[in-house]
């Protein structure tokens, strides 16, 4: 089916929930390449929208980061202080 049962939804996000997960949400930055690609820059922004919206909807928690080397850093920097004890 397209669409899958609520039930189902809620197990998934049950098992998501379960772990500790960081998530972030990469602003696209840079110019669209299309060479390795399967979608066109369109299909892409679809892809974004669609999954900004999953998380939104279902009061998941993320960091918006820009999609370039200084949001990479970032990540690798957050990553760093929030481990660096354990």
């Amino acid at each position: 089916p397209s669409e899958f049962p609520q039930s189902f939804k809620i197990f998934v996000l049950d098992v998501w929930n379960s772990y500790n997960n960081i998530n972030f949400f990469l602003r696209r930055i840079k110019q669209y390449q299309t060479y390795g690609r399967n979608q066109t820059k369109e299909e892409a922004i679809a892809i974004d929208n669609k999954v900004y919206s999953t998380l939104m909807d279902n009061g998941i928690p993320f960091e918006i980061v820009d999609g370039n080397e200084d949001g990479y850093k970032h990540i690798l920097n957050y990553i760093k202080v929030k481990y660096s004890d354990k």
